[in-house]
């Protein structure tokens, strides 16, 4: 079973959890007793349309979509989800290269800013890649350097920014090819047990740790 399928199929059994027969007949998942409130990962549903991807979440009861461009909020948000998880730098453009620091701070504090409009609770930000010449301890220097720049910002408009963890492996496709998604070789933040001792050297209610547990089962499973 290809991951989107599963993620899916899941989807549509946790959303049935939650919901009646005669609410799942009528297609109303408005009410879900407020015993599961779940949010969907656009992008992992590609190549369907994000906007139809939308209807449906809202028709079975989630509550909010993250991974989506930030163009689709307005429409998103006019169906009656949350945005629950603003997108920033990504995750090969980060904080461990000083060079990045300036593109990396105008995202978060963009994404921030976004979040605030939306009302969005968090802002997503990463490590960034392996360098020639960055060692492990400049790597974790320059990341908190960054990070601590920013921080401020984002407890003064009461927004998260939450660090993921990704795992380095290289995940191939049938014909060989790596997949984008799967697995992210070079990464540097692959170990979770660092990005804990990150988020907990910024010590900031507003700085979390973003716990993929695909990711971290990989790596540290």
């Amino acid at each position: 079973m290809k991951r989107r399928d599963f993620v899916a199929a899941n989807m549509l059994l946790a959303a049935g959890a939650a919901c009646t027969p005669t609410q799942m007949l009528a297609g109303d998942g408005s009410d879900s007793g407020g015993k599961i409130r779940q949010s969907i990962m656009g992008w992992c549903f590609k190549p369907m349309d994000m906007l139809k991807l939308a209807a449906h979440c809202k028709r079975i009861g989630l509550e909010a979509m993250e991974g989506i461009g930030s163009e689709l909020y307005d429409s998103v948000t006019g169906m009656g989800l949350k945005i629950s998880l603003v997108s920033s730098h990504g995750f090969a453009t980060g904080p461990l290269d000083t060079d990045n620091h300036a593109v990396v701070e105008k995202k978060l504090r963009d994404g921030i800013d976004l979040a605030v409009k939306y009302g969005a609770p968090n802002v997503i930000t990463f490590t960034g890649m392996r360098k020639a010449g960055i060692s492990d301890a400049a790597a974790r220097k320059n990341c908190l350097d960054c990070w601590k720049r920013v921080v401020p910002y984002a407890e003064e408009k009461g927004i998260g920014l939450v660090l993921e963890h990704l795992n380095s492996h290289a995940h191939l496709n049938p014909d060989g090819t790596v997949h984008p998604m799967k697995g992210h070789p070079g990464y540097w933040g692959d170990d979770i047990h660092l990005c804990a001792e990150l988020v907990n050297e910024i010590g900031s209610e507003k700085f979390k740790l973003l716990y993929d547990i695909y990711h971290v089962q990989i790596m540290n499973g």
